[in-house]
């Protein structure tokens, strides 16, 4: 099983795609997550979302995903309820 090291002086915010076929949603969450998302989208079109690409840099900004829940409508674009 494939692990991360624990990090408790780094604010880690997760994205996980709720259609990934790879990654399952319970397995995208780590015991010190400052914030955690899931997006309509696929594995691999997170890597080329520009909805994820503003989720990144809001999470870098104010050190959160703002806003929740939130999710993705069909053209991914992101909506705050």
């Amino acid at each position: 099983m494939n692990q991360l090291a624990r990090t408790s002086d780094i604010e880690i915010g997760i994205i996980a795609a709720r259609f990934d076929g790879l990654v399952p949603i319970k397995n995208t969450h780590l015991p010190n997550e400052k914030d955690h998302v899931v997006v309509n989208a696929t594995h691999n079109s997170l890597l080329l979302s520009k909805s994820v690409s503003d989720l990144i840099a809001r999470f870098l900004k104010h050190g959160a995903f703002e806003g929740s829940p939130m999710s993705l409508d069909a053209d991914m674009k992101c909506k705050f309820g």
